[in-house]
């Protein structure tokens, strides 16, 4: 089959329908043209101001411009997400699958095709090698130069785990873990990768090489993508190509936790394991190259041998008070899961407890339990690996200067991100710009860092993959990169991003203690990435990032105002806060299952009950599917960062507030500030809302949106042991109403009131 055979039926296909057809001709291009290969390439009058087209690159005039697939005006209108309507407004209903676009790839890549020593002509002196990498489309906003929408790649990709099959947007032109008819169902997220010649080139930040360049980058190598392989005759002139993708990912959480706590495991399931993990895709829809994590009815399951038997481990003596076995601390080692969880006892008879139920004597409360240890525990598994995607292209490699060896694609397949419509790079530079006051910029975080994305990272892949595939000397292949093509420019770079899950690495969590996405172990004195780091199974990790304020921003959400806070554990205060919705306090679609604080009324004395932290259990929760991504998946980038300014503000208001206006303490000691206050409740807030109306008659103010409404009280040192064991009470002293107005024209505003008060005043938010 030619290579323009399937772009001549997508065409057909998008011009049956009159809005396609309607744009298109718009822009001066007939998709029915008898001669479709002419008019591809004919110069078209392009019409820049229509939707989703502003960000589409200024010097593109063709529907097809051999080599550059962004200056491809029939490319970037069926690839970029914002193309969503037609001439006149009307939505498109007809989209491209995974499989067209990759088809028109190949057209824009083979219309034209080079020859080896003309793509090689174009570096001299570079070595040529095959490389995989994970690739997708972007708007100008998300481009490695943000001129105009781009491809961008890495040589890392990421796939997430999940309990339904992977859910295809065709407006979004990819994948979304949240499911229309299922709350609790949770879709895996697929990666994309693709084959190219490839040359190494050094860090230049004046080309974007890479994304977000870092100072010590002029020193280091990226492999930067220069032609697409396809199969077939068309690619390169003079070869017939084959192209062949393979996928390899493991699992070895179990096998490590055994290991660090001194045993010999045996090396085979659920120890070790590589099936039921990931693999290629062999939808048609999705067309080649595609990872896709293998849907299980639960995020966990209980660790069984082949025969069936349970996997257990004796718990060690462990300290710490989060009720979990911290093998990191007990082993000094990071080659394994730091959290293990360890709740659920295994008896001689076989039979199991779940400690979280136990309290009375004899019996010890959980966190003690665990910190005793010597009693058998059944280990569970999760789905969570990584790999590499590798490929063959055995007429190209060893030929002509092209490397004899392919490059793999470092494959992860990382637990769900609750935040899946925010990125880490979007966070990062936000903070970094001129949006975050400077002097709370090093207070913003619940932990000591930045939201660093994995494509800032510069660490090899995984050493210690059993097959042994990578190099250590290859430590930016995280990073982030496009074509090597001079950018343009266009009319509104400033594009909105896309909806859709992002498979490459600047929407992935960077890497300490643990991680969320992959964690960091060492092998002769060189540190790696590796998955294996996180909790056994994820969940065990999950709650305590979550419970550790913004740990992971973006994708770890805020749950110090959920549950009452560990002794020790070092909370640092509400961060980002979730709504109401968002945490079960209303409705039923707490995203963790634990459902968030009840105002109660005890001798005369209001309280906020408490689910326990120790109690919660996420294993637990994950087997019972009562993870949810219906509420949190729908909060962007802007609604992010506007929950943490707008209670930032708050927070500067209430120093103010406690000291009397003597001093601005939250200036200076934000952090500090945020644990002297509990959260118990945070909403959105609508513009025509009564109180919002009379609260701006009482302060002679006119708040904008976003707005947001919250209460707080004084944190106590202790909570009220309760009756149910389960639970606690929190005295609920010193409340005050606020509502927040982060991004008021005029300012931000702070409007708060006593519950003794009847009038709301105007909080003091200097920021000097």
């Amino acid at each position: 089959m030619a290579i323009i055979d399937p772009v001549r039926a997508l065409c057909a296909r998008l011009n049956a329908d009159p809005v396609w057809s309607a744009l298109m001709t718009k822009h001066g291009m007939n998709l029915a043209a008898p001669d479709l290969a002419t008019a591809l390439r004919a110069p078209l009058t392009i019409k820049r101001d229509l939707i989703g087209f502003g960000d589409f690159a200024n010097d593109g005039v063709r529907a097809i411009e051999p080599g550059s697939p962004s200056r491809s005006l029939l490319y970037h209108a069926i690839a970029s997400p914002n193309v969503l309507r037609g001439p006149l407004g009307m939505p498109l209903t007809v989209f491209p699958t995974m499989a067209e676009i990759d088809s028109l790839e190949n057209y824009i890549f083979g219309v034209s095709a080079p020859t080896l020593p003309q793509i090689q002509a174009r570096f001299p002196g570079q070595a040529l090698s095959v490389v995989v990498f994970s690739s997708e489309y972007r708007p100008a906003s998300q481009s490695t130069h943000r001129r105009h929408a781009d491809l961008a790649f890495a040589r890392t990709g990421v796939a997430r785990v999940g309990t339904r099959p992977p859910r295809f947007v065709p407006e979004f032109r990819g994948f979304f873990p949240e499911l229309p008819t299922e709350p609790f169902g949770i879709g895996v997220l697929p990666a994309r990768y693709v084959a190219y010649l490839a040359v190494r080139l050094p860090g230049k930040a004046s080309e974007f090489r890479p994304m977000r360049a870092l100072d010590s980058d002029t020193n280091l190598q990226f492999w930067i993508p220069v032609h697409k392989l396809f199969p077939g005759t068309e690619c390169i002139a003079g070869l017939n190509l084959t192209v062949t993708f393979s996928a390899n990912h493991v699992n070895e959480k179990i096998f490590r936790a055994q290991t660090l706590l001194g045993n010999n495991p045996p090396n085979a399931s659920p120890y070790r394991f590589s099936d039921g993990l990931a693999k290629l895709s062999s939808d048609p829809n999705h067309g080649p190259g595609w990872i896709i994590p293998t849907d299980h009815p639960h995020l966990v399951a209980e660790a069984k041998t082949p025969a069936g038997a349970d996997v257990t481990f004796t718990v060690p003596t462990t300290p710490g008070n989060w009720a979990t076995v911290d093998l990191w601390a007990l082993s000094h080692s990071q080659s394994g899961p730091e959290y293990l969880h360890a709740r659920t006892e295994v008896l001689a008879n076989g039979t199991r407890r779940n400690l979280n139920d136990f309290n009375n004597p004899p019996d010890l409360p959980v966190d003690q339990r665990v910190r005793a240890g010597h009693y058998k525990s059944l280990h569970y598994v999760d789905f969570t690996a990584d790999g590499e995607v590798g490929v063959d292209c055995p007429q190209v490699q060893g030929v002509g200067g092209v490397s004899a060896s392919a490059l793999p694609a470092y494959s992860l397949v990382a637990a769900p991100d609750f935040f899946p419509s925010c990125d880490q790079r979007e966070l990062i530079e936000w903070y970094q710009s001129n949006s975050v006051p400077t002097k709370l910029k090093q207070q913003i975080w619940g932990n000591p860092n930045p939201p660093s994305p994995l494509s800032d990272q510069r660490f090899p892949a995984n050493l210690q993959f059993p097959q042994h595939v990578f190099d250590a000397s290859e430590v930016t292949i995280s990073a982030v990169v496009g074509l090597p093509l001079a950018p343009s420019t266009s009319p509104t770079p400033g594009s909105d991003p896309a909806a859709r899950h992002s498979h490459l690495p600047d929407d992935a969590a960077g890497v300490f203690f643990p991680g969320w996405d992959v964690s960091l172990d060492t092998l002769g004195g060189v540190q790696h990435l590796a998955a294996y780091g996180l909790g056994s199974p994820f969940p065990e990790d999950s709650k305590l990032c979550a419970a550790l304020s913004t740990f992971w921003p973006a994708v770890a959400p805020d749950v110090t105002r959920t549950m009452d806070t560990a002794p020790n554990a070092n909370l640092s205060g509400t961060v980002a806060p979730l709504t109401d919705a968002e945490i079960g306090r209303v409705g039923s679609l707490p995203w963790d299952g634990v459902a968030g604080p009840e105002e109660i009324v005890v001798g005369g004395q209001p309280f906020a009950q408490y689910n326990s932290f120790i109690h919660a259990d996420y294993v637990m929760n994950a087997l019972a599917d009562k993870f949810s991504v219906r509420l949190t998946s729908k909060v962007d980038f802007r609604e992010y960062t506007n929950r943490i300014v707008g209670l930032m503000y708050g927070y500067l208001a209430l120093g103010v507030e406690r000291t009397h206006g003597a001093s601005n303490p939250a200036l200076t000691d934000l952090r500090g500030e945020r644990k002297k206050w509990v959260l118990l409740s945070f909403s959105t807030m609508a513009a025509g809302n009564a109180e919002l109306i009379q609260a701006g008659i009482d302060t002679n103010t006119s708040p904008s949106s976003p707005l947001y409404r919250a209460s707080v009280f004084v944190s106590a040192p202790v909570t009220i042991p309760m009756p149910n064991f389960k639970k606690r009470l929190m005295p609920i002293n010193g409340r005050i109403e606020l509502i927040l107005a982060p991004n008021n024209p005029t300012g931000p505003i702070v409007l708060l009131k006593k519950v003794t008060e009847n009038n709301w005043r105007k909080g003091v938010v200097k920021v000097v």
